[in-house]
């Protein structure tokens, strides 16, 4: 009976003892998930800090698409991604820059335009850009029916298996679409997946609108460069405080004054005394009230 006793209580033991080691065993795969999950969140959050932080100082359209995608391929665990920017008449959704594809693949990408003005047009791209509706496809399988064969050949081309696809919109207007895919990886998406990138694309939609800005006025400058510098007329420009900001060649040859003396110095130092009284009020109410 001294025995029987003894091995139920040892066995009761032995027990015990696999369900704390068990339990150690649960809660530290709790622990390591958990930790795996802050690192994500963390890396997710430097990389949109670090595409907007660079989108800010980028001013050239081709060098921000560039960056973003080198950023996104350098940080996350997708095989091949890309932009797609719809073009000035807005009727062709096409290829701008991307990562992880082959050369036939990127070289079938740039022949290819998805057409924004054709409204039988049904791939995820075309409603993604005109819905503004981001996709998640885990198996392509799932919606390989709904759209048109064209765009199937197109995915059977590049080998789409799973695919994230966000529009990039800037102030409710689409300017484009980005997407990652997992080309070799079996890893399943998932919703963090596609939260960042509805985090990044709105940050990019307003970097790209920057850039085209800084673009026009870029343009609008060269030309009336181009236009003043052959002008026989004196032609110039002042800053909000009405010192010379430009004067044209026409300046030196009329008035005999060399551009390096000018600019920088106030419009007032070049009229006649009498006239000061009439256009230091004018100009100060310019400046005090200019748009």
């Amino acid at each position: 009976m001294i025995l029987v006793v003894m091995g139920i209580s040892l066995y009761q033991v032995h027990l015990e003892k696999d369900e704390l080691a068990t339990t150690f065993k649960n809660h530290g795969d709790t622990a390591s998930n958990l930790l795996d999950e802050i690192n994500a969140r963390y890396n997710n959050a430097m990389l949109v800090q670090e595409i907007g932080q660079a989108a800010s100082n980028l001013l050239d359209i081709d060098n921000l698409l560039k960056f973003t995608m080198e950023t996104i391929g350098k940080r996350l665990d997708f095989d091949r991604g890309l932009i797609m920017l719809a073009n000035k008449e807005r009727t062709r959704l096409v290829y701008r820059v991307g990562y992880g594809y082959n050369p036939d693949e990127e070289a079938l990408l740039k022949s290819t335009e998805f057409h924004l003005d054709n409204p039988k047009s049904r791939g995820p791209f075309i409603i993604s850009f005109k819905q503004q509706k981001p996709f998640l496809i885990n198996d392509f399988k799932d919606i390989e029916k709904e759209i048109s064969e064209r765009s199937r050949e197109f995915v059977r081309k590049i080998n789409v298996k799973s695919f994230i696809c966000v529009p990039i919109v800037y102030e409710g207007r689409s300017e484009g679409i980005m997407a990652v895919d997992n080309h070799h990886s079996n890893r399943p998406l998932n919703q963090s997946d596609i939260n960042l990138f509805l985090g990044i694309a709105p940050q990019l939609g307003i970097s790209i609108n920057n850039a085209r800005s800084y673009e026009l006025i870029r343009e609008r400058e060269q030309r009336f460069r181009a236009l003043s510098e052959n002008a026989p007329d004196i032609i110039y420009t002042l800053d909000v405080n009405g010192r010379f900001s430009y004067v044209n060649p026409a300046w030196g040859k009329i008035l005999g004054y060399q551009k390096e003396d000018v600019i920088g110095t106030f419009f007032t130092d070049f009229i006649k005394k009498e006239d000061k009284k009439r256009f230091i009020p004018a100009l100060s109410y310019i400046r005090d009230n200019r748009q």
